[in-house]
């Protein structure tokens, strides 16, 4: 580039006009208004690039993920309000995160014993509130502590019905030798009738952690009512799923979602399994990095296009507090106490509804609400056909036809309600769904970049002079630098800061296909 001389410079700065209005006063004016000569501000060769090619200021950058809505806690029941903000406030963390923690292990408990007949008369279509869920959040944000603390109502459980098992074993085990005595005494013509064998006691299980999807069947053969596999980090588990060899492992998993699946192991040796109606609920946590990169495999078709993903429909990715505030007070114990009262008593049979084949106790919405939920489910089935949504999207939200009457019958248990299901739990169910669905959509904006990371990223290494005027696509995506890995995300990124003038791009003939440089704005500051 061609340097400003510095006799013009000089030029500009000896106007002083004394009579009339010509060129040198409305130089002088300017000055006297604010213009700062460019000569004075920058290095002359970016007074060039500032004068002759027209650079304004860069354009501020939209947020590097979309927003969400707020969690509105009144919208939850009453028996659990004060415990998700009491655990909230000493954990210093997201009331997010403990809301669906707590949703989906209370979800579990029920599993498929209970549920609801979203139509008024269509038996056919039942729903139960066996979700699957997660939170999004990075290292260190607290997602452990609050699962350890909204899953102690699960774990008492089992444990108790664990002490329920010992007992009824320890039964079984007396009755057991009785009957191989009263059998070799029959055998020997002693006794004239044929003992009946004793069937033993189903290990209850409630909670697992780490199995194979085989060792899962078992617990579930057992425990067919519902069973939570609830991770630490989930993404390890989805990324198995999609491994080659594991296809019987992830169709287990999709027939177990909803609570009403049917699945048969055949293995040599060990017999043949047969799973009838049964329950599935997941849970755990992810860490943003990872859960986009599986967002954006699933949907380069590097991952199954089933609708895995899509059945994790309460998952949460709430944006984290900039201040940390140390909060050190006892326990909200009668909020707590609350808690776990309410979901302790999901343990214990409906009253009211009707049963089906498999025992399950079946319920109706009321008159007022099952006109609010068909209201509700013309609309959304309307807006899932005129919006023109990303296929992986259209498959999430098709979901919500399950996912808000799933959530009005657990609000109207954890409530203690009996018979119908009111409308005030499904008002509270559509308000949360609605909060969840915008949280969707900040996971989903990760595969249309629309998160706008890549631009962040670039940007950062703009202001730190990693990069000059003349670099290349290639030239940043070789470096590995974060978030710009990716040959198309980088690409994404460039042309979101060519629009908002932070680059420009330009043509460079090379005798063969060419190559597109990129030029720095002069403007941007530095560090």
């Amino acid at each position: 580039m061609t340097e400003i001389p510095l006799k013009l410079s000089k030029t500009w700065e000896s106007f002083n006009p004394t009579s009339g209005i010509d060129y040198r006063f409305v130089f002088a004016e300017a000055q006297r208004q604010g213009w700062v000569n460019p000569a004075k501000s920058y290095p002359s060769s970016q007074v060039v690039g500032a004068a002759q090619g027209g650079w304004g200021q860069p354009q501020p950058l939209p947020n590097s993920l979309r927003k969400v809505k707020a969690l509105d806690v009144s919208c939850l029941p009453a028996t659990v309000r004060g415990a998700v903000n009491d655990i909230a406030e000493r954990l210093s963390c997201p009331v997010d995160y403990v809301a669906t923690s707590l949703l989906v292990g209370a979800g579990a408990i029920v599993g498929n014993r209970v549920g609801i007949l979203p139509k008024q008369y269509d038996d056919t279509w039942e729903v139960y509130p066996a979700f699957w869920g997660g939170i999004v959040g990075p290292p260190g944000s607290m997602k452990t502590p609050v699962q350890h603390e909204t899953m102690k109502p699960l774990r008492h459980i089992e444990e108790q019905e664990s002490i329920a098992y010992a007992n009824a074993l320890a039964t079984y085990q007396a009755v057991k030798k009785q009957f191989e005595k009263d059998l070799a005494a029959f055998k020997a013509g002693k006794l004239t009738t044929i003992p009946v064998e004793p069937q033993g006691p189903q290990k209850p299980r409630l909670i697992v952690n780490d199995t194979t999807y085989q060792a899962l069947g078992e617990i579930l053969a057992a425990n067919p009512r519902g069973v939570l596999v609830h991770g630490d980090e989930l993404s390890g588990l989805l990324h198995s799923l999609d491994t080659a060899g594991q296809e019987a492992a992830r169709g287990f998993y999709l027939s177990g979602w909803g609570g009403t699946g049917s699945y048969n192991f055949d293995r040599i040796g060990r017999g043949s399994i047969g799973l009838t109606h049964y329950a599935l609920s997941v849970f755990g946590g992810f860490q943003p990095d990872k859960i986009k990169h599986y967002v954006r495999m699933a949907q380069s078709g590097s991952s199954q296009n089933d609708g895995l993903l899509q059945r994790f429909q309460l998952l949460v990715w709430p944006d984290l507090s900039r201040e940390f505030d140390l909060v050190d007070r006892a326990p909200d114990q009668v909020a707590l106490a609350a808690m776990h009262t309410a979901m302790l008593k999901l343990r214990g049979s409906a009253k009211g509804g009707q049963l089906n084949k498999h025992g399950s106790h079946l319920l109706h919405f009321d008159t007022e609400a099952q006109e609010v939920f068909n209201a509700w489910y013309v609309a959304n089935e309307n807006q899932l056909r005129k919006d023109g949504l990303a296929p992986a999207e259209q498959s999430h939200f098709a979901k919500y036809r399950s996912l808000v009457p799933g959530l009005a019958l657990l609000f109207h248990l954890l409530e203690g309600h009996e018979a119908a299901v009111c409308s005030k739990c499904l008002t509270g169910a559509l308000n949360f769904a609605l909060y969840l669905k915008s949280h969707a959509q900040r996971v989903y904006s990760a595969v249309h970049g629309a998160d706008g990371a890549s631009a962040h990223a670039l940007v950062g290494r703009l202001i730190k002079s990693d990069l000059a005027s003349g670099f290349t696509l290639r030239s940043v995506y070789t470096k590995g630098w974060r978030d710009l890995s990716d040959n198309n995300k980088v690409k994404q990124g460039l042309d979101q800061l060519v629009e908002l003038g932070w680059l420009r791009e330009r043509d460079v003939a090379t005798g063969g296909r060419g190559r597109i440089e990129y030029d720095i704005n002069p403007y941007i500051p530095k560090h």
